[in-house]
This record gives structure tokens, C-alpha cells and sequence, in this order.
């Protein structure tokens, strides 16, 4: 933020030395501030800034014109697109300021009236304004040439550069024209000029010396210094004598197998000028000509036309074709307005069989489709790599070239701070089979992949390293090269196995680094898109010779790059846009429907459930089970209904394997009972222990007085129960689940589910983060209060901003009080509140040596909690952090209130932070970690941090440890503690998955009696590989470590070995999970009182 008020200064310094004789003149200065307004719109969940300026005035009501993105929401610029109808902005409310930042300031509500998201305009009306300014002369604009000197005046920066409680003042620049860029039919489309336009000066107007507009200022280059572009005044005037919008078509087959196609054209008409219009229209047949550049398809051969029938501001006609096949091009003309015809359009004729109607579009618009969820259109095919994990279309006939390699890397400990581990040299690719050269260029080649910056290549250990350091970077390519035509490539690159969270940002500058190849390149366009659902980058690149079309995703630990490579033309035609647009990942299998109405405790979901439904006036009565056992464990392997209809008792089936006779246990309720709850021990893996409750029946209506509990079946120890049922319900059902051990989760279905069971405690995600070894202070809100904001104090490491001091702002009815600072405020505090009827819902937060920034997700306050739904971001306080960080953790967000703040802070900075909510006091998880001195962690790197205490008096005595593999090499996913206070064990949360796709076995290592854990051995790499526990005689309270013995080793043996614990009685355990594995161990001492 800092560094944007800078740059904004910059200009106005800039403003201010312009020489006398070079300047505009002052009156046309004053006339041309008051026609131009800030604008502020806001919608659901988003809200932007930006500038407009007057261009009519008619008595009390002006019309303004700005951009169209200025007041529409951000996802509807999300895609280069062709435009569909414009994106709805009857949800948006509109404000316009003029005279901002004077004592003159008037806000008025504004109106949309027309939108062209082609060409990125938008027409507003503000009716009752006092005193209108002059309207800025457009229709007389003069033409644009290179060097020409212009003005620009708009509001950078938005409300950041206001300097009280009202609107920003306007801001003032001088540029000159550099460039004119044409359209494909050679007209003007942009006027570049050599004067940066930042954040909030789009929409505003781009003067010459005489005030006359010369184009709306609408953009800038990312990355790229002192360069802006602005939409030619012509195509303001254009606008406003009517033109015709965005296509939408909707195909039918007919009663006779033609194809019907509903065409709906958008007017954009802000003056009611249009009265009729035409819909030119052309099937072309798969590999004919299309309609050139500039061409009219009325004069196209084969051209028909329709009249389109005016109905609001939707222009609609009806066609009959008898192809379906093909493409049909369509441009719609208004009569009389030559300039406002609209674009010319393609549409592909694929229709999916049996579908009563599609709509036609480029693949990826709304009602469009991708590879995969659609045939191929004419002329391309669908094509899916080996692996079998992306689908995308390229041209028929045409080769695929594939390549896949696997190349190992070796991870030293520790594990290096980068977004994913050092990659060596991409394979190159083979040369592309030279097709015909294109005129003014050699034919496009795929270029070798340079090896990526900051990230230097590891050196090779000197023998075969042990599996565990290693992960692999897997590379699968395909080129696609259409002969007197463009390249197209798709690269996929996985690394195994996945290293944690990546920086998506470092690894989309580094895939634009691979686009963009050696020699002399240029990105002149960089845009946010979408393959399906996950979002990404397009790159437009720019060579010597020839130019790159380029999509980047980061998907988990998966990163794609598609590419087209050809002419400048050829990259942005229609057929590099189907190719980019059609790429999707392959959809996982859905997952098994939930059983109506039922509750059941244990199992995963990828286990079988079963309902066994209660026999038409019967009763569930009792449960046969099957018993076995893991270990020296009794568990419950299998189980099957008994049910009473009458007097006469039946059987449902068995779940899990049939037991032997020696192995059953039968539970039945005593005469004029039934069953109506049950008490279930389970993992996800298996029923360890049930206990079945009975309540007394008479009539048919239950007496929850009356109710008893029969002795527990299987195992007494494991996981707490959890309750399914209860005592006032009768069930409709038997229910649960089976794996692939037998029973795994057991439970009861009921007419009307009530409550359900007590879930287990989960963490909402880290408790903090940031700030691992610094000191944790605890703060919370006076009573009745809630955390609604917080004030942020900017510091400086070497030229990096982050943040120095935090303190929270908390609400109590009407009044808003500020907490205690936690940092050193070392200059101004940025505040950042959120509006009325809202608060602190989540954190994210970047953290490396300190704390680098901060964005605070608000939300919707509801009967005192909030909703996730209903939620809006600050902008970041603090800087992007170095190379090399990882994504920002997200701490909160379930939809809890917040009530105080966590805050680590050394003896300067604030280092991490966390937040604290009202319902949760459970060692480990949101509330403040428990009291103790913690020992190092050996392991983890950057990952989550957890800590956890037992029961009041208890001591940590051992370990239950999940197993899985990395290739064939044991390694430890998940573990939690063993407590002991005098002659009870009790067991804590689990840390890391416990699912049984990824853990193979349960190791509990638990100390004799009388001893306890004094020491940990473990050896950590990418994660947690094995470990073992020292563990000592108890005597008065201390451990005797001459009285000491080990375990057996737990695990495999890579990576590195460190010792946590020192002979101290440890109270807890303490380290480091993410969501595939723990990863790092450590223990908790307790603090000795004070004498």
C-alpha cells in the first residue's frame, strides 16, 4: 500500500514540474476537474473504484461515461471472451462524486443504462444534480497520433489517496501518445501512451491542450513501466448512436432433424436510437472459408439474413438450418447506424446427441464446453494423455508428439524454504516437425524449457540416496503443429510426492518464464481465466518474431501450461481460443449417497454403507455382534439387527465377515423394551467398542424414565464414544458402514434426524501462524464484544514492507474499542474496520522470519454468529514477502465469532498472529496454547504447529502412531498422545489423516507403569519418517534417566534423526501437521512455579 501512495506522489510531483509553456490551460484544468466523478459501485461480496467523466447534460440530469469493469463485478472480466449478453448490473449500486476531495463534494446515485463489454465502456445517468458540470466535448474528438501530447484526470488509488472522510481529490497526468493499436479490420481499437494509468483512473477521460476527449482511459500493462491504454473517443460516439452487443444462440433439432437456432442479440442503445436491425448469417461447412477481417457476412456467399424483432433490450430472431454441422458466422446490423453493427461472430454447430437444446458458444462461455463434457467440434478431436488425468481438443488430423519423463530429485535436510523443491533442467523438447514457413517469420518451434530462476539445481549425492529424501518431477508434454498454421502445446508437470502447499504466484511467474522462452519476448497482456473450476493466468507474449498465447494453472501440486505459438494473428484467433478454452481435468468419481435420515458413527466416506430397515409394525429389539481382535484389543468386526414384530424375533443381515459361533455376542432388550440409542467407540477404520441403550415401550409411546444400558461389547479403551440416538425416539433403521477390515461405523436411522452425534474435536486450521519461538500473548474483547477489525503498523526489512504492530478493534454494541499493541509502531497505522453488521471471520497470513501481511476476510454477523457466505476481503496490509514464501495460511473462517486475538511478537515486531472464539477452551485447538515450555521441533519446516496437553495432572506416557508408505518405505501420517494421571489413560486428537487410503497400521508404543516419555528419537524429511520414545522411571515428580529404556523403532529410517526432550517430565506433546502427514515432533514441559 505504501508503495502505491508513493507512486501516486510521484505523479502529482510530476504534475507539478510541467513547464508553463507545455501546459494545459488552467480554465480548460477547472472545466474538465468538475465534469470528471469518482465512481464507487458495489455488489454482492465485492466492491471497486474507479473514474468517469460527464458527457451530456440535459437540465438536471448528466450522462457519465466510464468502463465498463469499473461497475461490474470482477468475475464478469475474468475471461477474454467474445461478449454474451452483458453480465447483469441490476444488483449493483452505483455512486457518482463530483468535486471530490473539495467542500464542494456532491454524491449522487447513478444509474447504469448501457453496457459494451467489447470495448469496455458503460453509460451512466445521474438525474437531480444541482448545478451540472459542462459535459467534455466527444463527438468533435481529434484524431490521435503518435507523439501527440494528452491529459489524463481520474482518481488512482481510490479512497486510499483521500486525505479526510470524503472522496479522494482528482488527480492530474501528462503522456503522449506512443502507439495505435488497429483490429483485425484495421480499426483504431486502442491508443497507447507512454504515461502509466494505475488502479482507479480507469474510466476517466484522456484530454488534448483543448479539453477534447481523446480516448477512456481502461488499462495498463502488468509489469511493464510507464505504459496505458485507452479506448478511442470514436468508439465512445459509436456507442452512443446505438450499436448491436453480444449473440447468444440456442440450437434445437426441428420435427424434421433441421436445426433450429433461437438467436438474442443485445442492444446497446443508452439513447433509444435504434429502431430495426438485421442478423446477417452463414453456414460454413467444416474446413470452408470463413468471412475475412473486415468483411461484412452479408456479403459472404451463401449469406441469408433475418429481421430481428426489438422486445426491451434484447433483439431476437428465429433460423432454420438444414446443416447441423459446421459453424455459423452471424453479425447483427441496425438500420440506418452503419458504425453500429456488431462484431462478426463464430459458433460451432455441436450438438450432443440426445440433447433437446445447447447453447452455442466458444468453449468455456457460459453454456459453452469443454473436452470431456462435449464431442469435439467439427475438424478437432478430443485428445487425453496417458496418465489419463487432463482432457483437451486439437485439431483433427494432425499428430500428436507425447513425451513423459520422471526425473528424481534428491531433498537434503533440511528441506530448502522454496515453493517446491529444486527443479534441475527441463527436458528439452524434440524439434516440431517444420511446417511451411509463415510470411515475415521462421515456423514456430517449442523452445526448450530454461531451467527456472531461484531455484538453483541440488547437487547429486555421491551414491543412490535412500527413497525417503527423494520426490520426482514428472513431465508429460504434447505438441500439436497444424501445418501453415500455429503450434499448439499442452505440459503438464506433477510433483510426488506433494511437498505441502506451494506459492501459486512463484510458480505462474515461473510457467510465464517457460512461455515466454529465450531471445527478445514481451508479455502485452496478462488476464485471470478459468479452466472449469480452478482459476488461472493467460499470458498474450510478443516476439521478434512471431508471438505466444499462453494459460497457466496450479493445481495443488500439479502445475499446466498450454500454449499457442504462431503469428500474432494466429494466436488470437478463434481456433487458439477453442484450444486454450477446451482443456478440463478428468472428474473423480462421485461419492457413495448419504443414507436418508441416518447417523452414524464411524467409517470413512469411501466406505459401503447399509440401512436395514424396521419391519412394518416391529421394533429394533437388539444387535448381534461379530468380535475379533487387533492386537491384545477386542474389537466389534461385524454385527447384524435383531428385530420383534408380534412377539417373534428376526434377523437382518450381517455386515463384516460372519463370525464363528465362538465369536458372537448377542445384546436384546428385555421384555417391553427396545433399543433406542447406541454408544459407539470407532476409528475410521473399525467399531472398537458399542454399548446399546434400552427404553421401556408401552403403547407404542416410550418412557425415557424408564431406560437402561447393557455391558459393554468389545473393547473398553479407544476413542471416546459417541452417542447415536438417545432415549426419546424410536429407530427406523439399522445402519452403518463396512470396509475393507469389516464394520466400520455403526449407527441408527430416525423419522426426523435431531441434533447429530458430537462430532470430534477438529482444529478450524492452524491456531497461529507465524512467529514459532516468540513469545504468545492472549487478549480479549470487554464483555459482549466481537473483533470487528484491526490497526496495522507498517515496518521495513531492507526494501520489503511487512508488518511491525497490530492491535485489534473490538465492538460492544455501539461502542468500538481498541485492544492493547502488540509490536512496535514505528510510523502511521493503517485501520481497516469492517462496515456496519459485520466482523472478523478468517486471517490469511504470510509468515516467514516475521510477519509479512495481512488479509482479514470479514463477514455477516447473524444471530451472533457469522456467515461465510455473506463475506467480503480487505485489501493486504504489509508486503508480497520474498522469493521462495508460501501461500498465506489461512487461520478462522468456519463462521465462529471471534472474541480476542493471539498475537506472537518479539521484542520489536509482531510475528504471528492468531484468533480466539468463544466456544472453544480445548487443549490444541483455538483456544490459547496450553501453558508449558516447549521444546525445539525436530522437523516440519513451515507447516501448521500444533500443541496439546492432557487432563490436569496427567503426564505423557507414549504414542499411538499411524503407519502408511512412501513407495515401500514405512513412514508415520499421523499420531496422537497417550496421557496417564494416576490409573487412568486417556488418548488425544489426532494430528495428520488417519484415513485408510493413506495409513496401513496402528502402532500404541505406551510407557510400563511408573515410567513416562523423557526423550523422543525421530528422523524427519519431507515428512515424519520413524521414531522412538525413551522412557523413564517416575520418582516424586521428576524422571530418572539412569532408569530408562527404549522402544522399538516406529517407521522408517531416511531423512534426518534429532532427539527432542532432555530427561524433563514432558506434559504434552507438540509439532507439526499438514493435511497428508505429520511432519515434525517435539514435547511440552511443564513451567515451575514461582518461589
Amino acid at each position: 500500500m505504501r508503495r502505491l501512495i508513493a507512486l501516486a506522489t510521484g505523479l502529482l510531483l510530476l504534475v507539478n514540474g510541467i513547464r508553463a509553456d507545455d501546459a494545459i490551460p488552467a480554465e480548460t484544468v477547472v472545466s474538465v476537474k468538475r465534469a470528471t466523478a469518482y465512481i464507487r459501485a458495489e455488489g454482492t461480496n465485492w466492491n471497486g473504484t474507479g473514474s468517469g467523466f460527464v458527457i451530456s447534460v440535459n437540465k438536471d440530469t448528466v450522462l457519465l461515461a466510464t468502463n465498463y469493469h469499473v461497475i461490474s463485478s470482477p468475475s464478469a472480466e475474468k475471461r477474454q471472451r467474445p461478449a454474451e449478453f452483458t453480465t447483469s448490473t441490476k444488483q449493483v449500486t452505483v455512486t457518482a462524486v463530483f468535486n471530490g476531495g473539495t467542500k464542494n463534494e456532491v454524491e449522487s446515485r447513478a444509474e447504469v443504462i448501457a453496457c459494451d463489454p467489447d470495448n469496455d465502456l458503460a453509460i451512466l445517468r445521474v438525474t437531480g444534480l444541482k448545478a451540472p458540470p459542462a459535459a467534455i466535448d466527444f463527438a468533435s474528438a481529434p484524431a490521435p497520433v503518435e507523439t501527440m501530447t494528452v491529459y489524463t484526470f481520474g482518481y488512482p488509488f481510490g479512497q486510499s489517496l483521500a486525505t479526510g472522510k470524503g472522496a479522494p481529490a482528482i488527480t492530474v497526468g501528462k503522456a503522449s501518445v506512443s502507439s495505435l493499436r488497429l483490429d483485425d479490420a484495421g480499426e483504431l481499437s486502442r491508443v497507447q501512451i507512454d504515461g502509466s494509468l494505475n488502479p482507479g483512473n480507469s474510466g476517466g477521460p484522456m484530454v488534448d491542450t483543448k479539453g477534447r476527449l481523446v480516448g477512456v482511459a481502461v488499462s495498463r500493462v502488468r509489469d511493464g513501466q510507464g505504459i496505458g491504454f485507452a479506448v478511442p473517443a470514436a468508439e465512445l460516439g459509436r456507442l452512443m448512436k446505438g450499436r448491436m452487443g453480444g449473440v447468444h444462440l440456442t440450437a434445437r433439432k426441428g420435427d424434421d432433424n433441421k436445426l433450429v437456432v433461437k438467436a438474442e442479440v443485445g442492444l446497446i442503445d443508452p439513447l433509444a436510437a435504434l429502431k430495426g436491425a438485421t442478423l446477417h448469417y452463414v453456414v460454413v461447412a467444416p474446413k470452408g472459408a470463413l468471412p475475412k477481417p473486415g468483411e461484412p457476412v452479408s456479403k459472404h456467399p451463401g449469406a441469408k439474413s433475418a429481421v430481428l424483432k426489438f422486445d426491451g433490450g434484447v433483439a431476437t430472431a428465429e433460423l432454420t438450418l438444414g446443416a447441423t454441422d459446421g459453424e455459423i458466422v452471424v453479425q447483427a446490423v441496425p438500420d440506418g447506424v452503419p458504425t453500429g453493427a456488431g462484431r462478426v461472430r463464430t459458433f460451432p454447430l455441436t450438438v450432443p446427441k440426445g440433447a433437446k437444446a445447447v447453447v452455442l458458444g466458444e468453449p468455456g462461455v457460459p453454456g459453452g464446453a469443454g473436452a470431456g463434457e462435449t464431442a469435439a467440434p467439427r475438424g478437432w478431436k478430443e485428445y487425453t494423455p496417458p496418465n489419463k488425468t487432463f482432457k483437451v481438443w486439437f485439431p483433427d488430423n494432425v499428430k500428436v508428439e507425447e513425451e513423459q519423463k520422471a526425473t528424481p530429485i534428491q531433498i537434503d535436510d533440511p528441506a530448502p524454504a522454496a515453493p517446491f523443491p529444486a527443479m534441475p533442467q527441463f527436458p528439452a523438447m524434440p524439434p516440431i516437425p517444420a511446417p511451411p514457413p509463415l510470411p515475415g517469420f521462421p515456423p514456430p518451434r517449442f523452445p526448450a524449457l530454461p531451467p527456472p530462476p531461484r531455484f538453483p539445481a541440488l547437487p547429486q549425492p555421491p551414491r543412490l540416496p535412500n527413497l525417503f529424501n527423494r520426490v520426482y518431477i514428472n513431465v508429460s508434454s504434447a505438441v500439436c503443429a497444424v501445418p501453415d498454421g500455429p503450434s499448439y502445446v499442452v505440459e503438464q508437470v506433477i510433483i510426488t510426492p506433494p511437498r505441502g502447499p506451494v506459492n501459486a504466484d512463484e510458480i505462474h511467474r515461473l510457467l510465464r518464464q517457460v512461455a515466454m522462452g529465450k531471445g527478445d519476448a514481451k508479455v502485452t497482456r496478462e488476464t485471470d481465466v478459468q479452466m472449469g473450476p480452478f482459476k488461472g493466468k493467460e499470458y498474450l507474449i510478443e516476439r521478434e518474431r512471431g508471438a505466444v498465447r499462453a494459460r497457466s494453472f496450479v493445481i495443488g501440486s500439479s502445475f499446466y501450461l498450454l500454449r499457442s505459438i504462431g503469428s500474432l494473428d494466429e494466436v488470437q484467433s478463434a481456433d487458439s481460443t477453442r484450444f486454450l478454452e477446451s482443456c478440463r481435468l478428468e472428474k473423480p468419481a462421485p461419492p457413495p449417497p448419504a443414507v436418508p435420515g441416518a447417523t452414524v458413527a464411524g467409517g470413512t466416506p469411501h466406505d459401503t454403507t447399509f440401512n436395514d430397515p424396521v419391519p412394518a409394525k416391529g421394533a429394533l429389539v437388539g444387535v448381534e455382534f461379530g468380535l475379533g481382535k487387533i492386537g491384545e484389543n477386542r474389537t466389534v468386526t461385524a454385527a447384524r439387527a435383531v428385530f420383534q414384530v408380534g412377539g417373534t424375533e428376526s434377523y437382518g443381515p450381517w455386515h463384516g465377515p460372519e463370525p464363528a459361533p465362538a465369536d458372537k455376542s448377542r445384546v436384546v432388550a428385555k421384555t417391553g423394551y427396545v433399543l433406542t440409542g447406541l454408544s459407539v467407540r470407532a476409528t475410521a477404520f473399525w467399531v472398537q467398542g458399542v454399548t446399546a441403550t434400552f427404553t421401556k415401550q408401552t403403547e407404542g409411546k416410550l418412557d425415557p424414565k424408564d431406560s437402561y444400558e447393557s455391558d459393554p461389547i468389545g473393547s473398553k479403551d479407544g476413542p471416546d464414544s459417541v452417542a447415536v440416538g438417545g432415549k426419546a425416539e424410536a429407530p427406523i433403521g439399522f445402519v452403518g458402514k463396512t470396509g475393507a477390515r469389516g464394520l466400520s461405523g455403526l449407527g441408527l436411522a430416525f423419522k426426523a434426524v435431531g441434533a447429530p452425534p458430537p462430532a470430534r474435536a477438529t482444529t478450524r486450521g492452524p491456531r497461529t501462524h507465524g512467529g514459532a519461538h516468540d513469545s504468545e500473548h492472549r487478549e480479549v474483547a470487554p464483555a459482549g464484544g466481537y473483533l470487528i477489525g484491526l490497526e496495522v503498523g507498517m515496518s521495513k526489512w531492507f526494501n520489503n514492507d511487512v508488518v511491525g504492530s497490530v492491535r485489534a478493534v473490538y465492538r460492544t454494541g455501539d461502542k468500538e474499542t481498541l485492544g492493547e499493541q502488540f509490536g512496535t509502531l514505528a510510523g502511521p497505522a493503517v485501520k481497516v474496520v469492517a462496515k456496519p453488521g459485520y466482523a472478523v471471520g478468517a486471517l490469511a497470513l504470510k509468515a516467514r522470519g516475521g510477519l509479512d501481511s495481512i488479509v482479514i476476510t470479514f463477514m455477516k454477523v447473524v444471530d451472533g454468529k457469522l456467515d461465510p457466505k455473506d463475506s467480503y476481503e480487505s485489501e493486504r496490509l504489509g508486503g508480497p514477502g520474498g522469493p521462495g514464501g508460501r501461500e498465506p495460511v489461512r487461520v478462522g473462517g468456519d463462521g465462529t465469532l471471534v472474541v480476542g486475538l493471539l498475537a506472537r511478537a518479539n521484542h520489536k515486531d509482531v510475528t504471528g498472529l492468531g484468533l480466539i472464539y468463544p466456544d472453544t477452551n480445548k487443549p490444541g485447538l483455538d483456544a490459547p496454547w496450553p501453558r508449558g515450555l516447549p521444546t525445539q521441533i525436530q522437523g516440519g519446516g513451515g507447516d501448521p504447529e500444533f500443541r496439546e496437553v492432557g487432563p490436569e495432572g496427567s503426564v505423557l506416557v507414549g504414542l499411538e502412531v499411524g503407519v502408511g508408505r512412501f513407495f515401500d518405505n514405512p513412514v508415520i501420517k499421523c499420531v496422537r498422545p497417550v496421557f496417564r494421571g494416576g490409573d487412568k489413560e486417556t488418548t488425544g486428537e489426532w494430528h495428520g489423516p488417519t484415513d485408510q487410503t493413506v495409513v496401513k497400521e496402528f502402532v500404541k508404543v505406551v510407557a510400563k507403569p511408573g515410567y513416562a516419555v523423557g526423550v523422543l528419537t525421530v528422523r524427519t524429511g519431507l515428512g515424519a519418517d520413524g521414531l522412538s520414545i525413551t522412557f523413564m522411571k517416575v520418582v516424586d515428580g521428576k524422571l530418572d534417566p539412569k532408569d530408562s529404556y527404549e522402544s522399538e523403532w516406529v517407521g522408517g529410517k531416511g531423512g534426518g534423526e534429532g532427539k527432542v526432550g532432555d530427561g524433563t517430565l514432558a506434559i504434552g506433546l507438540i509439532g507439526k501437521a499438514r493435511a497428508d502427514t505429520v511432519s515434525g515432533f517435539g514435547l511440552l514441559h511443564p513451567i515451575a512455579p514461582k518461589k
